[in-house]
């Protein structure tokens, strides 16, 4: 019954991608080793391309395991790596499925450079927040296979403009106009990035000047 969009309230989008990572492992770590492994993995476009085309093939040597001495198949691994994802799961989020939603374990942060510090990370980043998306939706909220599921790659800004009327657009960052953390506007996008949400946005320059905007002017 899955849609197939990654929402951040989905419970099979969570398994899915339990389930992706540990097939990854299970597929290609006992050849490659864990340090080739990681760098397969590193730039997610590649293991999507390659996992979609061996999951075509029965007979491929991949599916081996050749740290054990029987010879598995694709069934096996894939059984395999679909009982390790419920498995972890459970011992995670707890035996209730309505509690494996994907925006549990899918969470975006927009850190500060100052965030780093222990102590100052509630201070400075903004977030974590629950997300949906994920490395292949349309609504790209990539995360690294080797530390899932943390958003590591998204949207910086999204911008619509009509080219017929270029002096009405709508935008929104991750943040806000500000980078002075305790400015009104240093995190009030977050709320409408995370939502879907937009702010109207002129480049009628008669429009800017006269308007009720505050002006921050750069001087050397």
């Amino acid at each position: 019954n899955w849609d197939d969009r990654c929402a951040a309230t989905d419970i099979a989008t969570t398994i899915v991608n339990t389930f992706l990572v540990r097939l990854l492992h299970n597929t290609f770590e006992d050849e490659m080793g864990t340090t080739t492994f990681e760098n397969f993995v590193f730039f997610n476009a590649i293991p999507y391309r390659v996992v979609d085309q061996l999951l075509a093939s029965d007979s491929s040597l991949w599916w081996d395991n050749i740290g054990t001495p029987e010879r598995e198949t694709k069934s096996d691994i894939i059984k395999k790596s679909f009982t390790e994802a419920v498995t972890n799961l459970a011992a995670n989020l707890g035996e209730d499925l309505k509690t494996w939603q994907w925006g549990s374990v899918h969470t975006v942060t927009f850190n500060h450079p100052f965030g780093r510090r222990k102590f100052l990370e509630k201070v400075f980043n903004i977030g974590p927040f629950p997300t949906g998306g994920s490395g292949t939706s349309l609504d790209k909220t990539e995360y690294r296979f080797m530390s899932p599921y943390a958003v590591t790659v998204g949207p910086s800004m999204r911008f619509i403009v009509d080219l017929s009327r270029p002096e009405d657009a709508f935008i929104v960052n991750t943040s806000g106009e500000s980078g002075q953390v305790f400015h009104r506007h240093y995190n009030d996008q977050t709320p409408l990035w995370l939502n879907g949400g937009y702010v109207p946005m002129t480049m009628d320059w008669k429009e800017i000047t006269s308007g009720n905007y505050v002006h921050l002017r750069l001087e050397p």
